[in-house]
């Protein structure tokens, strides 16, 4: 099994190339390195709104990476795309933590389903993602909202089959 969160932030990366290699084609050669040596699950976590033919960047380049993976060869593939990230950070970063305030609030009365979620949610809902899998070959991607049933081992999805994978 590989489970897989390695992302960056474009002020971080720098530029929308050097974003994209470290969202999108380091996660991917890892993702076909693992699947050509044997690995059958992965467990990604990619983004809320994450969509192959968006017009924003990082929407379209996490769409772009969920639809890659499943052409790796994978038994088992488990998309999670959680809304807004929350948690303890080495940097202060002061303008996403006036966002992520704003949306704790906000998300009280409206847009409920992109609340912000824990990163330690989310790590515990790879984890039963993965676990909830069946024998059959899967596509299973999470929603937002879904991750906090999954994390509480509350929801098993229905899985998709996925015939790339057969």
């Amino acid at each position: 099994m590989l489970f897989s969160a390695l992302g960056t932030t474009l002020k971080k990366a720098g530029s929308k190339e050097k974003q994209f290699l470290i969202d999108y084609t380091y996660q991917y050669q890892v993702a076909e390195a693992a699947a050509s040596n044997g690995v059958t699950s992965y467990v990604l976590v990619s983004s809320a709104g994450a969509n192959a033919k968006s017009k924003l960047f990082y929407s379209r380049l996490k769409g772009q990476l969920d639809e890659a993976v499943q052409q790796t060869g994978f038994k088992q593939v488990a998309i999670l795309r959680p809304s807004f990230l929350d948690g303890e950070r080495q940097e202060q970063r002061t303008t996403e933590q006036i966002g992520l305030s704003a949306m704790r609030w906000l998300t009280q009365f409206i847009f409920k389903r992109y609340r912000p979620i824990h990163a330690k949610v989310v790590a515990q809902a790879m984890i039963n993602a993965f676990f909830s899998k069946t024998a059959v070959p899967t596509y299973t991607i999470y929603e937002l909202d879904e991750l906090f049933p999954v994390a509480s081992g509350e929801l098993t999805k229905e899985t998709q089959t996925n015939p790339e994978a057969s």
